[in-house]
């Protein structure tokens, strides 16, 4: 549902309307809530069906809950409520209209062109009665009185409550919004919605089962729809978001019947397919319409007037006696009513029984009343002309106003008695507002300059708002909306705040400068005064006066440098708007427009290179002498020296909030230790010595949101896609850049040109280029996308693919050496054409594939970051050096950037995709193959394995008899279970397969030999060592691919060199694994010193290194400082956390301990997520301190309950019970790791997942038939 053209429309519709024309983060839309209340709606229905079964939810009243949750928004038109709420009530005056309704009509327009009927009877709903109870879902419902609901029985009332509750207000569809919101716009959320979702239960109250809350959580309760007044107030009534609304719906008005030929505008509110294609798009058509199209002037002029800034003046407003006057109401909920009227409570005693909570039972500090309203007036002049003092009589006649109607119509009934002046307090206001306060949800609100406002409130400026900051990355995270408008915001502020801490720290040394002076002056006034009163010592003294002399002329060339360095006011203003324009250039999709350019037109610009007009610049500024002193100025705003400027501080920031990643570096840090200071005769920015890891944390955490977001594997498809499409779509559209290499000094002079030029009417050719540039932003997708002409077919089909998720599909991605840059499309090939030969009855096709190369690093220029800042010493603020490699954290990456190889299947075909995925696994563990066949010699029926087979059952031959092993190491196993003897093979021809001891390679044999046992089961093997008893691989050698916790039997008795052919290997000093231990990956190690960091202990014993990663977090919900391992830890030393309370196991079993040093109590996790300590250790709240990897298994296999019987113990898996002596397992003990148990033989379903424990029968596992036993087991390693 969510791939469907019907629902992707809600990311082009903003969830606050045009709120984000007031509060520049507020670009979330319809589609990421929509996803918000789906999810929210689930995990209610999972903590009511958890905490009472016999309700019985059943698996489709699931789904249909969360369908209505995921499409009750899909009939919001453009703006959102501005459009049902505004448009439409004055369009179309007596008609009826809300979107609910159109909701439900979009919801089944989407499931009659999606085909989504069948998918749903697939996913087990009943059709049609499904179908009516997810209409009633999002239609609200039914409020009270007789049950007339059809899509569920009165015994399922609640159901009703979840998405959209009629009864009291309190719903997912709330509890998302209201956090959402807050999260975007930067305000405080005052409630805990997690809290009312854990205390949810479903009572019985007045004959009818009603969703109530426990009675401790009402003021919680209070706290939520106080937040939702506070939204409305602050927010979503704010006085100027109001004021646009009515600008914006008059301008929807005047165009309603000239927009779209042939029909209105409101008209396609009958007509889904054309309803779908309108959304906020919907400004940009009206406002970039041609001056050709005099019908839309009016509705044009409108918007301009909001671009620019020219809106009514707030003149006051005030609160209305609600028996008299109704204008804008704001409250807490539905009017009249006290927010937990209808919300009923129940007790910890009594559980199934609720009521009302008394007075006396909550606050007495709640409101007296829980609505108000409001009256506003402003004041709109047809000129300028006069405006302020004609704005300030209407200040002053509206309080008059309101004083003359006191407790009339105006609500005097918080008066204190007492009367301000508050015209001269408006005066003075007026008089010294030299800035203006923006809301940002990273920095809170802060101050820019009214020469900043007035370069923001222009169209070119503007036009940033529909620019994302990260391009087509919304597309696969949906909160990535935030756009370059509040990044340039971001900016100018954070270079406005390190002017500032670096002219206060240059203010405070010339104060110290200035006091040396004058008590060197003093001192040589004092000296004057003793050379006057004693002649004699003359020649002494006046030395000692010239030395004086010298020092205080020192101080004062000094105090010139450093006045010369001084920050002035014009510098921060300066730097700041260079700040905040540094976005201006950027086409559609930020980068991605960039990209579209090269492709374009490729070559050209090649003399402008971005490097070159750097260093032209540098040579210019180093030649005039007067910005020497002034340096580090440039080195603020975009710092191509090492990279540490606002511009990333902004984005890295904003980012990791939007996109949910967490931010380990924090800017603030960083901005507070800059100062000013002496590097090689010039002035840099440089930073406190101790900020060096916070730098290397920075540099790090752009490597993180490169690898996770901008490279994201499918974000670079779609990107490619939508370049497609604007290559396509270039003629028709005129799509073209302001220059081919958008310089910014170049694009500055153009918009200079163009806004100059626009006043004069004479506008060049390339001017007209550059308005045309002007008007393209991230709505050409739409354009593109809605759109009807056939010469845009080409471009709209590569859209519709983005839209439908008709994309190529990631097979694999590799790490590649520098060599293999250029060879992966050559390599991928190769490995296609072996694999074809391998499999001849499913061909792979190389058309079918692309390959792509990306590069991560820390830096743009690929080296350790910290080579390239400047650091001062606590004892020295003056003077700049790098950093010494021994003052730096020891725990860094060797190297700091590194390429990464995708392989895409272009294809929708879920068999061969499969087959793609097989084929790039296959690929990458070396090629490994072998031909088998069912008779000596190489006779009889032939297959061609690729991959681990744990039996022949589907397989074209039946047993093994001879093989050729191509490629790899292979483990062929005698008879059905892989726990029989075996045989070890390398590559070469075996004609007669000859059963030798466990783990002894076996050599082409051409002699006859014994008819030897088949071989039922295969393995590749990915491990091999080489161990050699004496240093230099000398002396007795044992060769094995399998653990050894000793060397019993094995040849050799202790290792003193080795050479690992394949895998990770772990070795230990003692027998049984005991420590020391130490990590051996690929390669040769002569003696005991290569491995041990210098010791000469031998190993006595190894084991390989499985598939275990995990993400471990110091805070709860995965925040705070992070560590990732692979490894086991006996405590957090180093590790740079001091404890866990949430973790990510991302592959492997882990055991988790409270103690340092594996100390009890110990908590088993298998992969996935815990978000804080009670998700693993049953409900206690004490962190982690040490954890291991668990890697030994042991299970104890009983024929009969109660452990009576046979038994049969194992420690590998178990594809069948046969050859164990029992025939079936009826209770087990699991002695160490976990198990999955299967009911039937060959890992057949169903299963059940058993971590260490005691279960005495069938029904201890939970068993879906108490009588049915087990019949094969398996370790789970993942």
């Amino acid at each position: 549902m969510i791939d469907t053209p019907q629902f992707q429309r809600l990311r082009f519709i903003k969830q606050l309307g045009t709120k984000y024309l007031v509060y520049p983060g507020a670009t979330h839309t319809r589609f990421e809530h929509s996803l918000g209340v789906a999810y929210l709606a689930g995990c209610l229905l999972k903590t009511l069906h958890e905490n009472q079964p016999e309700l019985n939810i059943t698996k489709q009243d699931f789904l249909c809950v969360q369908i209505a949750a995921l499409c009750h928004d899909m009939g919001h038109g453009p703006f959102s409520h501005l459009f049902d709420g505004m448009f439409i009530p004055e369009v179309q005056p007596n008609k009826h209209w809300e979107h609910e309704e159109a909701s439900v009509q979009m919801f089944h327009c989407m499931k009659r062109r999606n085909g989504l009927d069948k998918e749903m009877q697939f996913y087990g709903l009943n059709l049609p009665e499904d179908i009516i109870f997810i209409e009633e879902l999002i239609l609200k419902g039914q409020k009270d009185g007789k049950w007339s609901m059809k899509g569920r029985t009165e015994d399922k009332s609640f159901l009703y409550e979840i998405v959209a509750n009629k009864l009291n207000g309190i719903d997912v569809d709330k509890w998302d919004y209201l956090v959402r919101d807050c999260y975007y716009l930067g305000i405080p959320c005052g409630f805990d919605q997690q809290r009312l979702l854990k205390s949810a239960r479903v009572c019985i109250v007045n004959g009818r089962k009603h969703i109530c809350f426990r009675d401790k959580v009402a003021d919680n309760i209070y706290g939520m729809f106080h937040t939702r007044y506070t939204l409305h107030r602050q927010a979503l009534q704010h006085k100027i978001g109001y004021i646009i609304d009515i600008k914006i719906k008059d301008a929807l008005v005047e165009a309603n019947d000239s927009l779209i030929p042939d029909r209105n505008i409101s008209d396609v509110i009958n007509n889904m397919l054309e309803y779908t294609k309108l959304t906020d798009h919907v400004y940009d058509q009206i406002l970039n319409q041609s001056d050709s199209n005099t019908d839309l002037n009016e509705a044009r002029s409108i918007l301009q007037d909001v671009v620019n800034r020219r809106l009514p003046k707030f003149v006051g407003e005030a609160r209305l006696n609600e028996n008299y006057l109704k204008v804008l109401d704001m409250g807490f909920g539905e009017v009249g009513k006290e927010p937990i009227d209808n919300v009923h409570f129940y007790s910890k005693s009594d559980l199934k029984t609720a009521s009302k909570m008394k007075k006396y039972q909550v606050s007495s500090l709640k409101p007296e009343k829980f609505h108000e309203f409001v009256v506003r007036i402003y004041y709109d002049p047809e000129n300028q002309t006069h405006q302020r003092e004609v704005q300030q009589e209407a200040e002053k006649c509206f309080h008059e106003w309101c004083k003359i109607n006191k407790n009339k119509f105006i609500d005097f009934s918080h008066d204190s008695g007492k009367e301000e002046d508050a015209d001269e307090e408006g005066k003075e206001n007026e008089d010294t507002s030299t800035s203006k306060i923006f809301n940002d949800p990273i920095y809170g609100q802060f101050e820019l300059s009214q020469l900043l406002v007035k370069i923001i409130d222009t169209p070119e400026f503007q036009r940033l708002r529909h620019i994302k900051q990260l391009g087509a990355a919304y597309l696969v995270y949906p909160g990535a909306t935030h756009t370059r408008f509040e990044h340039s915001l971001g900016m100018a502020h954070l270079a406005g705040s390190l002017l500032k801490v670096l002219k206060e720290k240059q203010d405070k040394y010339i104060k110290k400068i200035k006091m040396d002076i004058e008590k060197k002056q003093c001192d040589l006034k004092k000296k004057q005064d003793e050379l006057k009163e004693k002649e004699i010592e003359l020649k002494e003294k006046e030395d000692e006066l010239k030395e004086k002399e010298d020092e205080l002329k020192k101080k004062e060339i000094e105090l010139k440098e450093k006045e010369d360095e001084l920050i002035t006011e014009k510098d921060m203003l300066c730097v700041q708007i260079a700040a905040l324009c540094y976005n201006l250039g950027h086409g559609p999709f930020s980068h991605l427009f960039e990209k579209f350019i090269k492709r374009s037109w490729p070559g050209d610009g090649d003399e402008q290179q971005p490097g070159k007009l750097e260093e032209k610049e540098k040579k210019k500024r180093d030649s005039d002498g007067k910005w020497k002193n002034k340096a580090f100025l440039y080195e603020i705003v975009a710092n191509n020296w090492n990279g540490i400027d606002v511009r990333r501080w902004d984005y890295l920031a904003r980012d990791c909030h939007y996109l949910g990643i967490p931010n380990s570096f924090d800017h603030q840090c960083m901005l507070k230790s800059a100062r000013v200071c002496k590097v090689k005769e010039e002035n840099h920015i440089c930073f406190r010595d101790k900020m060096a890891n916070d730098i290397y944390d920075m540099f790090h955490t752009r490597y993180t949101l490169y690898h996770q977001a901008y490279k994201h594997k499918i974000v670079t498809i779609i990107e490619d896609k939508i370049i497609k499409a604007l290559l396509e779509a270039k003629d028709t559209l005129e799509i073209s850049p302001i220059s081919r290499f958008l310089s910014p000094n170049h694009i500055r002079q153009k918009f200079e040109n163009v806004t100059s030029c626009s006043r004069q009417h004479n506008m060049t050719s390339e001017d007209e280029q550059t308005a045309k540039f002007l008007k393209l932003t991230d709505h050409i997708f739409e354009k593109i996308l809605y759109s009807t002409e056939d010469n845009l077919k080409d471009a709209r089909k590569e859209l519709e693919d983005v839209v439908m998720r008709r994309l190529p599909k990631c097979v694999g991605e590799t790490r590649l050496q520098e060599t293999e840059e250029n060879e992966l499309q050559t390599q991928w090939n190769e490995a296609l054409d072996e694999w074809n030969k391998l499999h001849p009855n499913l061909s792979l096709y190389k058309e079918d594939f692309i390959t792509e190369v990306i590069q991560l690093d820390y830096n743009k220029n690929a080296e350790n970051p910290i080579n390239l800042v400047y650091f001062y010493r606590k004892r020295n603020h003056t003077k700049g050096s790098r950093i010494k490699n021994y003052e730096v954290s020891s725990l860094l990456p060797k190297k700091f950037t590194e390429l990464v190889g995708r392989v895409y299947y272009t294809k929708n075909s879920d068999e061969e995709e499969k087959a793609a995925k097989e084929c790039f696994k296959w690929w990458q563990l070396g090629k490994c193959a072998i031909e088998l066949y069912d008779k000596p010699e190489f006779k009889g029926t032939k297959c061609v394995i690729t991959r681990d087979c744990l039996s022949l059952d589907h397989c074209i031959i039946t047993e093994v008899r001879s093989c050729k092993v191509i490629r790899g190491v292979w483990k062929l196993w005698k008879g059905c279970d892989n726990n029989e003897d075996d045989y070890l093979l390398k590559e070469g021809e075996y004609h007669n397969l000859k059963a030798l001891s466990i783990g002894r390679s076996t050599a082409s044999a051409s002699a006859p030999a014994p008819i030897p046992d088949p071989a039922w089961c295969l393995e590749c093997v990915p491990f091999e060592i080489h161990l050699y008893e004496k240093v230099n691989f000398e002396g007795p050698k044992c060769v094995t691919t399998i653990d050894c916790c000793s060397l019993d039997g094995s040849g050799i008795k202790e290792v003193r060199s080795c050479k690992v052919l394949s895998g990770v290997w772990d070795f230990f000093e003692g027998r049984d694994y005991n420590e020391p231990r130490y990590q051996l990956q690929k390669g040769e190690y002569p003696n005991s010193e290569a491995w041990s960091n210098g010791g000469t202990a031998p190993a006595l014993s190894f084991k390989r290194v499985l598939s275990y990663k995990i993400h471990l977090y110091e805070e709860v919900n995965f925040k705070g400082p992070n560590f990732v391992t692979t490894i086991d830890c006996c405590s957090l030393d180093g590790s740079g956390i001091k404890e866990v309370r949430s973790c990510k196991v991302l592959s492997g079993v882990w055991d988790f301990f409270e103690g340092r040093d594996y100390n009890e109590p110990r908590y088993q996790l298998q992969k996935g997520e815990y978000p804080n300590s009670e998700a693993w250790s049953n409900g206690r709240t004490a962190p982690a301190l040490s954890f291991k990897r668990v890697l030994s298994y042991k299970i104890q296999l009983y024929e009969k309950e109660n452990f009576e019987e046979k038994m049969h113990e194992t420690t590998v898996d178990r594809h069948s019970l046969d050859g164990c002596g029992i025939n079936e397992v009826r209770s087990c003990k699991v002695l160490s790791g976990v198990w999955e148990v299967y009911e039937g033989s060959g890992y057949a379903e169903p299963s059940y997942q058993l971590s260490e424990g005691e279960y005495p029968d069938p029904g201890s596992w939970c068993a879906s038939d108490p009588a049915a036993p087990v019949l094969s087991v398996k370790r789970v390693t993942e």
